[in-house]
C-alpha cells in the first residue's frame, strides 16, 4: 500500500472511492505478505481454492444442520408430550384386574441369570472344552480374491440380470458384518443387522468369509452348528443352559460371531433318517427368541452358511436371517485374478 497511487484514486469520482479501496485493502491483505518463493511458475494456489470452497460448503452444511436441529427439537417436544401423557395411562392401567403384575413375574424368571454364582472365566473355559468357542483362522478379507462383473452393463442392455460378482460379496460382507462389529460408532448409527446368511455352492469360500469377519474385527467365534452341538447339553434344560452360556460369554467378549454351519439342517422340512439321532432342529424355536433378546448395543452377529437352502422351510428360515448374501462361483475375471496372483507371488 506504500506504493499506491493515491492521487490517481482521488482523481476518480468520489462515488467509486469506497469500492476501489475495498478491493485494494483485500488484495493487499491477501498478496502483500504472501510467500510465493515456492511458486516460481506462478501456478494456481490450491489452498486458496480450498479455502474459498470451504466457506461455501460451510454455508450449505449450516442450512442442512439447522434443518436437522429443528427436526430434532420437534422430536424432543413430541417425546416430552408423550411422557406427560404416560402417567395418565398408568393410572388407567392400575384400575384393571392386576393380571399384568403376574406377567412381569414370569418375565423376570426368563431373564434370571442361570450362572450368577460362576465367574466368566469358568464359563469361557467350559465353552472351549465343549468345542462351542473356537479359534478363528487368521484370514483377511483381502485374501478372498475376486473381481468386478465386467460384463454386467452389457448383459443388462440385453435384459439379462448378471450374477453378483465376488467384489459385490466382499462389499456386502464389509457393510453388514465387518463395519458394524468392528466399530461401535458404526454399530450405533447404522441399521441394526443381527443375522446374516451366506448361501452358495460348496467350495466358494463361505467358511473363509466367516473367519475373515472374525479376523478383521477381532471377534470371538462360537460354533452352534447342528453337527457341533449334537450330544452336548441334552434335554430342554441343557439346551437353555448352553444358549445362556454362549450368549453371556458373547456379550462379555464382544464383538462376537455365532456361526451356524449348514444352517438349513436347523430348519429341515424333513429330517433324514441318518440324522435324526443328532436332533438337527434343536435350535429352530430358540433362534427367533435369541434375536429378540439381542439389544442394539450388543455387537453380536449370527452368521449362517448353507449350500442347500432349498432343504429348509423357507418361512422360518428367512424370518431368522435378516440379510441373505448369495456367494456365487467365481467368474472368468475372478479365476484369472486368483491364478495370476498365485503365480505372480510364486
Amino acid at each position: 500500500m506504500a506504493n499506491c497511487d493515491w492521487a490517481g484514486i482521488l482523481a476518480v469520482p468520489e462515488v467509486f472511492h469506497a469500492p476501489i479501496l475495498n478491493v485494494l485493502f483485500s488484495e493487499s491483505d491477501m498478496w502483500l505478505n504472501k510467500d510465493e518463493s515456492w511458486n516460481f511458475p506462478q501456478d494456481y494456489d490450491p489452498e486458496m481454492i480450498k479455502e474459498e470452497k470451504r466457506k461455501e460448503l460451510e454455508l450449505e452444511i449450516r442450512v442442512q444442520v439447522d434443518e436437522l436441529m429443528r427436526q430434532e427439537l420437534k422430536n424432543l417436544k413430541l417425546a416430552v408430550n408423550r411422557e406427560k401423557e404416560l402417567p395418565a395411562r398408568v393410572k388407567k392401567g392400575k384400575k384393571g384386574k392386576g393380571k399384568k403384575g403376574k406377567k412381569k413375574g414370569k418375565r423376570g424368571k426368563k431373564d434370571k441369570d442361570l450362572t450368577a454364582d460362576r465367574t466368566i472365566d469358568s464359563l469361557y473355559k467350559e465353552l472351549v472344552e465343549k468345542g462351542l468357542l473356537i479359534q478363528s483362522l487368521k484370514v483377511n478379507l483381502s485374501d478372498y480374491i475376486g473381481e468386478y462383473s465386467y460384463l454386467g452393463t452389457t448383459l443388462r442392455q440385453v435384459a439379462v440380470e448378471p450374477m453378483p460378482s465376488l467384489v459385490d460379496v466382499k462389499q456386502l460382507i464389509t457393510l453388514y458384518g465387518i463395519l458394524p462389529l468392528g466399530s461401535p460408532e458404526v454399530h450405533e448409527k447404522a441399521p441394526l443387522v443381527k443375522s446374516l446368511l451366506l448361501a452358495g455352492p460348496p467350495g466358494v469360500g463361505k467358511k473363509m468369509l466367516v473367519h475373515a469377519i472374525c479376523t478383521e474385527t477381532g471377534a470371538t467365534l462360537f460354533n452352534l452348528s447342528s453337527s457341533n452341538i449334537a450330544g452336548k447339553y441334552p434335554g430342554k434344560t441343557g439346551l437353555q443352559m448352553m444358549l445362556h452360556l454362549v450368549f453371556k460369554v458373547a456379550r462379555q467378549f464382544q464383538p462376537s460371531v455365532v456361526w451356524i454351519q449348514d444352517t438349513e439342517k436347523t430348519f429341515y422340512k424333513r429330517v433324514p433318517q441318518a440324522e435324526r439321532q443328532n436332533e438337527p432342529k434343536r435350535l429352530k424355536k430358540h433362534l427367533p427368541k435369541l434375536l429378540k433378546l439381542l439389544k442394539p448395543d450388543d455387537r453380536i452377529l449370527i452368521v449362517g452358511t448353507t449350500h442347500r437352502p432349498f432343504d429348509a422351510e423357507l418361512q422360518p428360515f428367512c424370518r431368522v436371517y435378516q440379510k441373505i448374501i448369495l456367494v456365487p462361483r467365481p467368474d472368468y475375471a475372478s479365476r484369472y485374478g486368483k491364478y495370476y496372483k498365485a503365480f505372480h507371488v510364486a
